[in-house]
């Protein structure tokens, strides 16, 4: 962990729970190894990854599975 510079994590969406434990446990490893702590939501790293795939694209729209036949999106 000495080595870490930055530690990311998301902020959702998701579940309640499952987000308050991981910005919980990633911010104490923050704490814990002096390392800085960024965050984004799921939608934006995965629109990231996108445009990182695809230089040329200039916009695009992300979808995730919600449950219960909902889903979140954004366009980017």
């Amino acid at each position: 962990m000495k080595d870490v510079g930055t530690i990311i994590t998301t902020l959702g969406p998701g579940s309640f729970t499952g987000i308050r434990i991981s910005l919980a446990a990633m911010h104490g490893l923050s704490l814990a190894s002096s390392a800085t702590l960024k965050t984004c939501t799921s939608l934006i790293a995965v629109a990231y990854r996108h445009f990182l795939n695809n230089p040329g694209a200039s916009s695009c729209e992300v979808w995730l599975h919600a449950g219960k036949g909902e889903a979140y999106t954004q366009f980017f």
